[in-house]
Protein backbone atom coordinates (compact mmCIF):
# COMPACT_ATOMS: atom_id res chain seq x y z
CA UNK A 1 0.00 0.00 0.00
CA UNK A 2 1.65 3.40 -1.29
CA UNK A 3 1.49 6.13 1.19
CA UNK A 4 0.09 9.03 0.08
CA UNK A 5 3.37 11.25 0.50
CA UNK A 6 2.77 15.22 0.57
CA UNK A 7 4.82 17.65 -1.70
CA UNK A 8 6.97 20.29 -0.18
CA UNK A 9 4.58 22.77 -1.73
CA UNK A 10 1.85 21.20 -0.25
CA UNK A 11 3.26 21.65 3.26
CA UNK A 12 4.21 24.26 3.03
CA UNK A 13 0.67 26.12 1.94
CA UNK A 14 -0.50 23.59 4.78
CA UNK A 15 1.83 25.29 7.66
CA UNK A 16 0.64 28.93 6.16
CA UNK A 17 -3.03 27.75 6.51
CA UNK A 18 -2.16 26.67 10.54
CA UNK A 19 -0.50 29.86 11.40
CA UNK A 20 -4.28 31.58 10.42
CA UNK A 21 -6.04 32.26 13.58
CA UNK A 22 -9.25 32.93 12.16
CA UNK A 23 -10.44 28.70 11.64
CA UNK A 24 -13.26 30.07 8.55
CA UNK A 25 -10.44 32.08 6.45
CA UNK A 26 -8.09 29.20 7.06
CA UNK A 27 -10.20 26.53 6.13
CA UNK A 28 -11.05 28.65 2.82
CA UNK A 29 -7.84 29.84 2.08
CA UNK A 30 -6.74 25.72 2.33
CA UNK A 31 -9.59 25.52 -0.11
CA UNK A 32 -8.42 28.02 -2.51
CA UNK A 33 -5.06 26.71 -2.00
CA UNK A 34 -5.41 23.20 -3.06
CA UNK A 35 -8.09 23.63 -6.01
CA UNK A 36 -5.82 26.31 -7.92
CA UNK A 37 -2.47 23.77 -7.26
CA UNK A 38 -4.76 20.74 -8.42
CA UNK A 39 -6.30 22.57 -11.37
CA UNK A 40 -2.75 23.87 -12.46
CA UNK A 41 -1.29 20.72 -12.20
CA UNK A 42 -3.92 19.06 -14.28
CA UNK A 43 -4.10 21.60 -16.71
CA UNK A 44 -0.10 21.40 -17.09
CA UNK A 45 -0.33 17.68 -17.22
CA UNK A 46 -2.62 17.90 -20.37
CA UNK A 47 -0.71 20.78 -21.75
CA UNK A 48 2.23 19.09 -22.13
CA UNK A 49 0.67 15.33 -22.86
CA UNK A 50 -1.21 16.88 -25.73
CA UNK A 51 1.81 19.11 -26.98
CA UNK A 52 4.25 16.01 -27.34
CA UNK A 53 1.97 14.34 -29.63
CA UNK A 54 1.56 17.34 -31.78
CA UNK A 55 5.42 16.89 -32.05
CA UNK A 56 5.17 13.01 -32.46
CA UNK A 57 2.17 12.57 -34.74
CA UNK A 58 3.88 14.75 -38.09
CA UNK A 59 6.74 12.25 -37.22
CA UNK A 60 4.94 9.07 -37.66
CA UNK A 61 2.89 10.64 -40.98
CA UNK A 62 6.56 10.92 -42.34
CA UNK A 63 7.51 7.49 -41.30
CA UNK A 64 4.55 6.08 -43.05
CA UNK A 65 5.45 8.10 -46.20
CA UNK A 66 8.49 6.45 -46.35
CA UNK A 67 6.82 3.34 -45.80
CA UNK A 68 4.60 3.59 -48.66
CA UNK A 69 7.16 4.51 -50.79
CA UNK A 70 9.75 1.79 -50.17
CA UNK A 71 7.12 -1.00 -49.59
CA UNK A 72 4.80 0.76 -52.32
CA UNK A 73 1.64 -0.60 -49.89
CA UNK A 74 -1.33 1.59 -49.77
CA UNK A 75 -2.33 0.97 -46.47
CA UNK A 76 0.24 3.21 -45.20
CA UNK A 77 -1.98 6.32 -46.96
CA UNK A 78 -4.86 4.99 -44.76
CA UNK A 79 -2.63 5.08 -41.72
CA UNK A 80 -0.88 9.19 -43.06
CA UNK A 81 -4.64 9.93 -43.59
CA UNK A 82 -5.93 8.56 -40.13
CA UNK A 83 -2.90 10.14 -38.10
CA UNK A 84 -3.51 13.48 -39.75
CA UNK A 85 -7.24 13.14 -38.81
CA UNK A 86 -6.27 12.53 -34.93
CA UNK A 87 -3.49 15.49 -35.07
CA UNK A 88 -6.67 18.08 -36.31
CA UNK A 89 -8.29 16.58 -33.34
CA UNK A 90 -5.82 16.99 -30.64
CA UNK A 91 -4.74 20.43 -32.20
CA UNK A 92 -8.27 21.49 -31.88
CA UNK A 93 -8.65 20.53 -28.27
CA UNK A 94 -5.45 22.14 -27.08
CA UNK A 95 -6.99 25.81 -28.37
CA UNK A 96 -10.46 24.58 -27.19
CA UNK A 97 -9.69 23.56 -23.57
CA UNK A 98 -6.85 26.47 -23.41
CA UNK A 99 -4.85 24.30 -21.19
CA UNK A 100 -1.98 26.38 -21.54
CA UNK A 101 -3.87 29.68 -20.54
CA UNK A 102 -5.64 27.58 -17.85
CA UNK A 103 -2.53 26.40 -16.22
CA UNK A 104 -0.74 29.83 -16.50
CA UNK A 105 -3.98 31.73 -15.14
CA UNK A 106 -4.31 29.15 -12.22
CA UNK A 107 -0.65 28.66 -10.92
CA UNK A 108 -0.89 32.75 -10.96
CA UNK A 109 -3.79 33.16 -8.69
CA UNK A 110 -1.88 30.15 -6.08
CA UNK A 111 1.05 32.70 -6.07
CA UNK A 112 -0.87 35.58 -5.56
CA UNK A 113 -2.77 33.77 -2.75
CA UNK A 114 0.56 32.66 -1.25
CA UNK A 115 1.66 36.22 -1.55
CA UNK A 116 -1.01 37.76 -0.02
CA UNK A 117 -0.85 34.90 3.25
CA UNK A 118 2.67 36.27 3.30
CA UNK A 119 1.83 39.69 3.60
CA UNK A 120 -0.63 38.90 6.25
CA UNK A 121 1.06 37.34 8.33
CA UNK A 122 4.14 39.16 8.14
CA UNK A 123 1.93 42.56 9.05
CA UNK A 124 3.03 44.05 5.82
CA UNK A 125 1.23 46.59 3.49
CA UNK A 126 -1.79 46.99 3.55
CA UNK A 127 -2.00 45.02 7.13
CA UNK A 128 0.15 47.33 8.68
CA UNK A 129 -1.52 49.49 11.07
CA UNK A 130 -4.55 48.48 11.66
CA UNK A 131 -6.44 46.19 14.16
CA UNK A 132 -7.10 42.54 14.16
CA UNK A 133 -10.40 42.98 13.24
CA UNK A 134 -9.84 45.09 10.55
CA UNK A 135 -6.55 43.05 9.28
CA UNK A 136 -8.59 39.72 9.12
CA UNK A 137 -11.49 41.11 6.98
CA UNK A 138 -9.48 42.64 5.07
CA UNK A 139 -7.07 39.40 4.22
CA UNK A 140 -10.47 38.19 3.60
CA UNK A 141 -11.64 40.26 1.19
CA UNK A 142 -8.06 40.35 -0.56
CA UNK A 143 -8.40 36.49 -0.83
CA UNK A 144 -12.19 36.46 -2.15
CA UNK A 145 -10.87 39.41 -4.76
CA UNK A 146 -8.36 37.09 -6.10
CA UNK A 147 -10.63 34.22 -6.57
CA UNK A 148 -13.49 36.62 -7.95
CA UNK A 149 -10.91 37.99 -10.51
CA UNK A 150 -9.82 34.66 -11.67
CA UNK A 151 -13.36 33.57 -12.26
CA UNK A 152 -14.29 36.89 -13.89
CA UNK A 153 -11.23 35.90 -16.11
CA UNK A 154 -12.21 32.19 -16.59
CA UNK A 155 -15.95 33.48 -17.87
CA UNK A 156 -13.74 36.16 -20.73
CA UNK A 157 -11.74 33.35 -21.83
CA UNK A 158 -15.04 31.03 -22.34
CA UNK A 159 -16.60 33.45 -23.92
CA UNK A 160 -13.79 34.30 -26.03
CA UNK A 161 -13.44 30.51 -26.84
CA UNK A 162 -17.09 30.24 -27.87
CA UNK A 163 -18.42 34.10 -28.83
CA UNK A 164 -15.91 35.72 -30.73
CA UNK A 165 -14.14 39.04 -28.67
CA UNK A 166 -16.74 39.36 -25.88
CA UNK A 167 -15.11 40.90 -22.53
CA UNK A 168 -16.11 40.20 -18.86
CA UNK A 169 -14.54 42.40 -16.73
CA UNK A 170 -14.27 41.96 -12.86
CA UNK A 171 -16.79 43.83 -11.09
CA UNK A 172 -15.27 44.39 -7.51
CA UNK A 173 -12.00 46.87 -6.64
CA UNK A 174 -8.69 45.76 -6.55
CA UNK A 175 -7.12 45.41 -3.08
CA UNK A 176 -5.61 48.07 -1.36
CA UNK A 177 -7.34 50.97 -3.24
CA UNK A 178 -9.64 53.40 -2.26
CA UNK A 179 -12.66 51.70 -3.85
CA UNK A 180 -11.65 48.45 -1.76
CA UNK A 181 -11.53 50.23 1.19
CA UNK A 182 -15.01 51.82 0.70
CA UNK A 183 -16.42 48.76 0.03
CA UNK A 184 -14.60 47.42 3.34
CA UNK A 185 -16.35 50.43 5.48
CA UNK A 186 -19.98 49.85 3.29
CA UNK A 187 -19.91 45.96 4.22
CA UNK A 188 -18.95 47.32 7.64
CA UNK A 189 -21.89 49.40 8.21
CA UNK A 190 -24.30 46.61 6.96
Amino acid sequence: MAKNKRSGEEEFLESLCQKIEDETVAARLRYLFNWYESKATQNRRNYNFFRTLTYLLPCLITLTSIYIFIFEDHWGSTVSATISVILAFINHRIDHYRYYENMVRYRNTAEKLKRETELYLNGCAPYDGINEDKKRRTFAYNIEYFASVELASWENLQAESYHSGQNIKPELPEPGTTAARRTLEEAKEE
